[in-house]
């Protein structure tokens, strides 16, 4: 009987994650389309403010719901995802606008969030 508990407190916590990483990659793209327009040079300052403003408006919807994510973690998830984005675009590696841009993408939102998580467990 605690087996089933452990493994169903498991697939919820593993589902409340999944949300959590789908919803800052859905954040990230719509903010990366409105800064296409803004300021359509692909940069370390273009991530800075697509990292600013996710920061602003995660912010914003944990005042109203409280518990779903940390605003600091999901906006340097999606800050460092676009920075290092930027930064190999800016060196060549990658082609702005590409698919494999886009997956680049994903796994370094995706591998930083669980990052910070992990090192916020291990310091607790």
């Amino acid at each position: 009987m605690i087996m089933r508990e452990r493994c169903i407190l498991f697939l919820m916590k593993a589902k409340k994650t999944l949300l959590i990483v789908l919803g800052l990659l859905v954040m990230q793209y719509l903010v990366d389309t409105l800064y296409i327009y803004l300021y359509p040079n692909v940069n370390p300052l273009r991530a800075s403010l697509i990292g600013l403003t996710s920061l602003v408006v995660l912010l914003m919807l944990s005042y109203f719901k409280k518990g779903l994510v940390n605003p600091y973690h999901g906006a340097l998830s999606i800050f460092s995802s676009a920075f290092f984005g930027a930064l190999l675009v800016q060196a060549g590696a990658l082609t702005s606008k590409s698919v494999l841009s886009g997956i680049v993408h994903v796994f370094l939102l995706i591998a930083t969030y669980f990052l910070i998580e992990l090192f916020r467990k291990k310091s607790l």
